[in-house]
């Protein structure tokens, strides 16, 4: 027969086991309940995923430290090139936070995160409606086709500087480089090559007074380093 010490033991550990089931649950180590006194194992978002809320969706799983806000390596991290899954460049991206970083803070916050949300979306639309054979990279002919298409027209000089300058090699797949013809502009150098392109002829018309052609002011300004 069992003692005296190992009943009392026994008794015990069965009331250790029946509140280890109330707070566990029938298999240990899931909680029904978080224990008192113990934090959570990552910070909560300060935002709550809302139903019908993109823009919120978005924002939360971009916001990797659940800060409330979205610095410029969080954004970069999320925005990616369709063609071949490579990030946008920092360049690009730099260029997104100067735009819609209203209060000067270095990082996006929500308010701010929808409308840049949203204008990635229309250039990605634009690329796709002049990425003709929809390889998702853009050529000289298809860069001109775009220009044109917004009034931006210029010569072939400018087409050729541009590729060049905002263009990329295709890799081989041992990661040396293709020389082969022209560079190919990816999404986020196409934004890139399309705002010098506008800002340069706004540029034009309020300074130049007809002194020189457009495409020879635009090519004095892309040939600097």
């Amino acid at each position: 027969m069992p003692t005296i010490i190992q009943r009392l033991t026994g008794s015990v550990k069965k009331k250790e086991q029946k509140e280890q089931r109330r707070r566990y649950g029938p298999t240990l180590g899931i909680p029904n309940q978080v224990p008192p006194n113990q934090p959570p194992s990552e910070p909560l978002h300060p935002y709550s995923p809302q139903p019908d809320d993109e823009h919120l969706a978005w924002f939360i799983a971009i916001d990797q430290d659940n800060s409330g806000q979205v610095s410029a390596e969080e954004l970069q991290s999320a925005l990616m090139n369709g063609y071949g899954g490579k990030r946008f460049s920092a360049d690009t991206v730099n260029y997104l936070m100067s735009i819609f970083d209203l209060d000067g803070s270095g990082e996006i916050g929500i308010e701010e995160f929808k409308p840049l949300w949203d204008y990635v979306r229309q250039w990605r639309v634009m690329f796709d409606s002049f990425d003709d054979n929809q390889d998702g990279i853009i050529d000289a002919g298809e860069l001109a086709n775009a220009l044109n298409h917004y009034d931006l027209h210029v010569g072939p000089a400018i087409i050729d500087i541009l590729v060049r300058k905002y263009g990329t090699y295709p890799s081989m797949p041992s990661g040396g480089r293709m020389n082969k013809g022209l560079p190919q502009i990816e999404l986020d150098r196409f934004v890139c090559a399309c705002v010098v392109v506008q800002q340069m002829c706004v540029l034009y018309e309020r300074c130049n007074a007809g002194q020189v052609s457009r495409d020879e002011f635009l090519l004095s300004i892309l040939r600097l380093p």
